[in-house]
């Protein structure tokens, strides 16, 4: 009896290991994805083509939640403020940004830069979200805190 215990704990710790969502982790988490995605995020390192890259940090700040209408809402912070909708996409593996005001997008980063992209989340948990693109031939990491 205490085998069956102990083979069926193995196989449950190990159903638990290799059944990550994403590809950095976590492996387990007991908050929701859209409970540790919303807040305010701030690019900490952008990686372009496997080579870190320099970003203006005015350029750097965006919010994703819930606004008053009960929409997923994201806000760009720059000199001019850039709204839009947010929605997962493949098992909420990706995210699909869709910005509201597109005349103003001009080219600060792969999120803000065109009216509508898709984003592979990499990492997820309450203090980091690791998104990864490809835009215009080239592969981006952004690394958020």
């Amino acid at each position: 009896m205490k085998t069956k215990i102990i083979i069926m704990l193995i196989i449950i710790c190990l159903f638990l290991l290799t059944c990550k969502k994403y590809e950095e982790g976590p492996a387990f988490s007991f908050r929701s994805v859209k409970n540790r995605m919303y807040g305010l995020w701030e690019i900490k390192k952008l990686i372009v083509d496997n080579t870190i890259d320099s970003l203006n940090p005015d350029y750097s700040k965006f919010w994703i939640g819930v606004d008053e209408y009960d929409r997923n809402s994201i806000v760009f912070y720059s000199p001019e403020a850039l709204t839009g909708l947010w929605s997962f996409e493949e098992n909420k593996t990706k995210l699909n940004f869709n910005f509201t005001n597109p005349d103003s997008l001009y080219f600060v980063n792969p999120i803000a830069s065109n009216a509508q992209s898709l984003y592979s989340i990499e990492r997820l948990t309450k203090h980091e979200f690791w998104l990864k693109c490809n835009y215009e031939g080239h592969l981006y990491y952004l690394k958020c805190e």
